[in-house]
């Protein structure tokens, strides 16, 4: 093979990789800087999982603002209505999420009941080893109209916020 031919199949190589390359980023760009891409990337993220999610707007790259999500199961439930979240998505290159807001109204947990208590044989002798991939910071929280329910108790709070420096 002459070294004309090879260099014509190495072009054809490059240029082949450089058109996917391009398409790749071009999809993940009308997916992440779109409405529509954000609400149809969300809305199959959480059909996978079991999550019902109503009125989608804003887009994956500034934030996302739902009208109601809601995760059920047979002995637990998560609700939360006006659901609002900004976030910076650069600073997952870095290992962190950080959400500059989070808002949310009429908010109800239901946790499963809690698991009978077993006497531990030595106390203290497990310590679960919680980590999560990457670190998380909150700068704002508001949320209002809060409800735990927790077998037949159930708590409610106003609002809960707070802000970080």
């Amino acid at each position: 093979m002459s070294t004309n031919a090879i260099f014509k199949k190495a072009r054809k190589v490059f240029f082949s990789l450089l058109a996917v390359l391009i398409i790749v980023l071009a999809t993940v760009s009308a997916i992440v800087e779109t409405e529509t891409g954000s609400r149809w990337l969300v809305t199959r993220v959480a059909a996978i999982v079991g999550i019902e999610l109503l009125g989608i707007t804003g887009n994956l790259r500034r934030g996302l603002d739902i009208e109601s999500l809601e995760y059920r199961t047979d002995q637990q439930l998560y609700r939360a209505q006006k659901l609002s979240f900004r976030w910076r998505p650069v600073d997952l290159l870095y290992g962190a999420l950080a959400i500059q807001s989070l808002r949310a109204e009429s908010v109800v947990i239901k946790p499963p009941p809690a698991a009978e208590k077993k006497e531990p044989e030595k106390p203290f002798n497990q310590w679960p080893q919680l980590r999560l991939p990457v670190r998380i910071y909150l700068q704002q929280t508001f949320i209002k109209n809060i409800t735990l329910i927790q077998g037949n108790t159930q708590q409610n709070w106003q609002q809960l916020s707070g802000s970080s420096v």
